[in-house]
């Protein structure tokens, strides 16, 4: 994380199904990262499927996650980084394991990039 400053975290995850919601009130979204990182270490079982929303209320209930429309997938051991492309008063990360409902080890953290 050298030259980068961590402003929001959820933690360590363990859940099969989860919100995390961080309304950090930042506006400066061209130099803000969400860093979406799969703990788990091996199988389909750590799969994780994610969605990332502009604003912590948005689409709390309407997500088809069998579509996978809108949404990403991490492997184990994987990272997945969203640039957001427009401004946001927040930002509201959805997870799920793709696989057997299991536990599933998920962080969640966003940067922002020194000017």
């Amino acid at each position: 994380m050298q030259g980068k400053k961590v402003i929001a975290h959820n933690g360590n995850v363990a859940n099969a199904y989860t919100d995390t919601q961080m309304a950090t009130g930042l506006l400066d979204y061209a130099h803000t990262l969400v860093h979406i990182i799969n703990t788990n270490t091996s199988g389909d079982d750590g799969t994780v499927q994610y969605k990332v929303f502009v604003t912590p209320d948005s689409e709390q209930s309407s997500i088809d996650w069998n579509a996978r429309v809108s949404g990403q997938t991490i492997t184990a051991g994987g990272t997945a980084i969203h640039k957001f492309t427009d401004a946001w008063d927040g930002v509201k990360v959805q997870l799920r394991n793709n696989a057997s409902g299991t536990v599933c080890q998920t962080k969640v953290y966003i940067t922002r990039k020194p000017r």
